[in-house]
């Protein structure tokens, strides 16, 4: 795994803990102090700016979190105290530095060009906003980007020498900012970047695309300043997703794009041409909404026809349970209602044949059961649960008519079922023994598969259930319903979906929810970990005695994890719900699964570590080994006037190239390389070191290795090469002296 790719990880793993300590300082008698949320803001993290300062005519907006921001910043998740606090700030400024700037940080990226954009994305300290913006809101290749973050730092020049590298790469000259905050400057391509920094707040805009201009970036600023914050379509999506401002959000004005959305589409393609046609935007990301986490996507539609053929909301879900469930899944059903809504959409949108197909499904329901599926539906509201708690598991539906009720178990009774009623504790479990109509367990066939289907399906069925208000509750079995009885179940379970998930099921179609054991407690431990492995890692320890410990940060030992599918007059989506991250369940599941997760993020991490350890090793030793070959060849030259050939230092390239499966080679004009054979691990094979010679401001002769810069006044022993350039070697692998100061 390359280093970057390593970094990344750790970077990723710590942002999915999404969980950070706090507190004083280590010695202090009565331990850290925990701040509460919004008591203290954290000076690595500014809210986005751009988000509400959007201009009219944007079509398309992406914020992406800043790097530190992601890791641990408050969100509007329910660890968000753990975040406001001089400690963790602490802690979290010492990392930052540690990654921006030494140059063990840039001996593990072990690329310069990486090692100059993780400076960047480091000091930055405010999402990265993007507005796309296109004249009467139509997408078309004359679109300009306006981007807009902050940095920690408010010096025009440093920023400006920050940014360097990211220009370059997208294939900008360097900005440099006048007297005035603005600096323009035009790419390869023909396009143009017009830059706005100001020192003040230390927060950057640019502008840039075929049309971009100072002018433009200038009518756009003071737009944004003389109107203040102003609303957007946008932000009614956003605060469904990521209603903090600091995580990741993707929004699009669907009508903008529509025609490329639709040549892009197969020309049979009528559901999902349908779709784009009706689509007001859409959006995507993942952040904080009423103190939970969420990733959600989101499907504003402007024709709200297609709820014709869905369950109505809104939905209720106030049954009690017998304590604290662990699991809850809901589900809307059409009822009478909805059925006969949905039958006249049918009938308008597809015409008679597809009502003709509604019937027979009735008729052959009915024969098959005793009942068509209006007639058992009838009773019922579009309100489904399942649930376990502490009495059991259960299924529960909403009883909207009684009369309907008694009329089905009724006519099933003359059809051969047997109904009871038993009282427990005062209260009435119904018993229902379902047998099939005679017609339905007749034999369709003489096949031995048939035979055993029909007698299954003249097998009995058995349902018990009790009326709790407006709900019928079933069971299997009748005991957890006894045991719900004897334990009289009080918690509402609507209630306890807003807790532990931050929202409730009113517009959900379907949704899934668990109760997660331990999970706060388990991601701050291992959250824990990955900051001191960041720490180490950067060669700046952390003080681990500094942060707070789970019982004093008062972490629940119960959280929830959850998921729903969403749909409402004009929304459409699906969100994924956490109190602190989306491993929550994982982090805290049965057996070893939490250490399994973090045991290979670990992994993951440390053996690639160990690997680049173990080449640096044969490396600092190969280097090591030509000290005497270095002095015998400067001996010889000072004596001689010249370079001396290999034949008269066979005895020290000898010594030299004993080192294991290294090989050392002394070039005419002095220089020394060191290269590897096949027994070597991969990453020393095909590359090489070079050590050159050069005589120092001192006057005497002496090498300068690998990527290492020559002492101030030195100057070349001949014609050579630098060593930079001759040298191939990752620099994460090179020994200290053989690697750049800068």
């Amino acid at each position: 795994m390359p280093t970057l790719s390593r970094f990344l990880l750790l970077a990723a793993a710590s942002a999915l803990s999404f969980v950070a300590g706090c507190g004083q300082r280590a010695g202090q008698p009565e331990g850290p102090t925990v701040a509460t949320a919004g008591t203290q803001a954290v000076s690595f993290a500014s809210p986005p700016w751009l988000r509400q300062h959007l201009p009219g005519d944007t079509i398309a907006y992406l914020r992406l979190p800043s790097l530190w921001g992601l890791l641990s910043a408050p969100n509007q998740r329910g660890a968000d105290a753990m975040y406001a606090n001089p400690a963790h700030d602490k802690v979290i400024g010492q990392l930052r530095q540690a990654v921006a700037g030494n140059a063990v940080t840039a001996s593990f990226l072990g690329s310069d060009t990486t090692d100059r954009v993780l400076k960047v994305l480091s000091s930055v300290q405010a999402p990265v906003e993007i507005a796309f913006v296109a004249s009467g809101k139509v997408a078309s290749a004359a679109a300009l980007a306006l981007v807009s973050t902050a940095f920690e730092g408010k010096d025009p020049a440093a920023v400006s020498a920050l940014l360097d590298s990211v220009l370059e790469n997208a294939g900008f000259p360097s900005l440099r900012f006048g007297a005035d905050g603005f600096a323009v400057a035009t790419a390869t391509n023909g396009a143009t970047a017009a830059a706005h920094f100001d020192g003040a707040s230390g927060r950057l805009d640019l502008l840039a695309g075929m049309g971009a201009s100072r002018t433009r970036l200038q009518t756009l600023l003071d737009e944004a300043r003389d109107e203040g914050p102003r609303p957007h379509a946008m932000h009614a999506l956003e605060q469904e997703i990521d209603a903090g401002g600091q995580g990741l959000l993707l929004w699009i004005d669907a009508p903008s794009v529509k025609p490329y959305l639709l040549a892009s589409l197969a020309p049979d393609n009528r559901w999902l041409g349908h779709l784009v046609e009706r689509t007001g935007a859409f959006a995507f990301g993942w952040g904080g909404v009423g103190g939970h986490g969420r990733l959600g996507l989101r499907v504003q539609l402007d024709d709200p026809a297609w709820m014709r053929y869905l369950p109505a909301a809104p939905r209720r879900f106030e049954l009690a349970s017998a304590g604290e469930p662990t699991s809850v899944v809901t589900l809307a059903i059409p009822d009478a209602a909805d059925i006969e809504r949905i039958l006249v959409a049918v009938g308008e949108d597809f015409g008679a044949p597809a009502l003709q197909r509604w019937e027979a499904i009735e008729n052959e329901t009915r024969q098959e059961t005793g009942l068509s599926l209006r007639e058992w539906l009838a009773p019922y509201g579009s309100e489904v649960l399942l649930f376990d708690d502490d009495a059991g598991g259960f299924s529960a539906v909403r009883l909207r008519n009684r009369d309907a009720l008694k009329a089905n178990i009724d006519r099933l009774t003359a059809l051969g079922s047997e109904y009871t009623v038993r009282t427990v504790e005062g209260v009435d479990i119904h018993h229902l023994l379902l047998r099939a109509p005679a017609a339905a367990s007749a034999p369709s066939g003489d096949t031995p598969g048939a035979a055993l289907l029909a007698w299954w399906r003249r097998q009995p069925m058995h349902l018990y259930w009790i009326e709790d208000g407006d709900w019928l509750v079933h069971s299997p079995v009748p005991q957890p319903l006894i045991d719900r009885i004897a334990l009289k179940a009080s918690q509402p379970i609507d209630a306890w979906l807003r807790e532990r998930h931050g929202d409730d099921r009113s517009q959900a179609l379907a949704s899934a929810s668990t109760r997660v054991e331990g999970a706060p407690r388990a991601v701050y431990r291992h959250y824990l970990g990955l900051l001191a492995l960041l720490g180490d890692v950067t060669n700046s320890p952390v003080d681990l005695f500094a942060l707070p410990t789970a019982r004093q940060l008062g972490l629940p030992a119960r959280t929830g994890a959850g998921m729903q599918l969403v749909a409402g007059p004009n929304r459409a989506g699906i969100d994924l719900n956490y109190q602190h991250t989306p491993l929550d369940g994982l982090m805290s599941g049965p057996g070893a699964y939490g250490s399994i997760v973090v045991v290979s993020i670990l992994a993951a991490i440390a053996i690639p570590s160990y690997q680049d350890y173990v080449m640096r090793s044969r490396l600092v030793q190969a280097v090591a080994a030509t000290r005497l070959l270095q002095q015998a060849i400067i001996r010889h030259h000072a004596d001689d006037g010249r370079w001396p050939g290999e034949q008269a230092l066979a005895g020290q390239l000898h010594l030299a190239g004993q080192i294991g499966d290294s090989k050392v080679q002394v070039e005419p004009n002095g220089m020394i390389f060191i290269r590897f054979d096949e027994a070597a691990p991969a990453g020393l094979r095909d590359v090489q070191v070079a050590l050159v010679p050069y005589r120092m401001a001192d006057g005497k002769p002496g090498y300068v290795c690998g990527l290492a810069l020559p002492p101030q006044g030195a100057t070349p022993l001949g014609e050579t090469v630098e060593p930079a350039v001759a040298t191939t070697v990752p620099s994460r692998l090179l020994p200290a002296e053989c690697q750049s100061a800068r």
